[in-house]
């Protein structure tokens, strides 16, 4: 259905009149806009075949893990460092209780000749 050029220009006279128009001195200047080049690398981002097998991951476990990394955090640990120590335990066979893991997390935070 064709639209009656008065239509067009009328909507176009009220878009102006009333504000609904953008305003051309409101619009961001470009060069405000962030740098393309300063945008994350997207290379920099982790390989997705690296990720462990969907099939392979106990909820059990998850479950052990994130207790840990819980009480190690309330035992004043930074987040950073509690991520770093549960990844290299989950690369080589760890105990799958709490007391275990707990044990060996804080075994890796806290060397035997490391300063208190």
């Amino acid at each position: 259905m064709p639209i009656d050029p008065d239509v067009i220009r009328m909507a176009h006279c009220d878009a102006q009149h009333t504000g609904s128009a953008p305003d051309p001195s409101t619009l961001p200047d470009p060069s405000a806009l962030p740098d393309p080049s300063a945008l994350p690398d997207p290379s920099a981002l982790p390989d997705p075949s690296t990720a462990p097998d969907p099939s392979s991951v106990r909820p059990q476990a998850l479950e052990v893990c994130a207790k840990v990394f819980s009480a190690l955090r309330h035992l004043g640990f930074r987040e950073a460092q509690v991520r770093a120590a549960l990844e290299q335990l989950q690369r080589e066979p760890a105990p799958a209780s709490f007391d275990g893991l707990l044990r060996a997390a804080l075994a890796r935070l806290c060397p035997p000749g490391a300063r208190r």
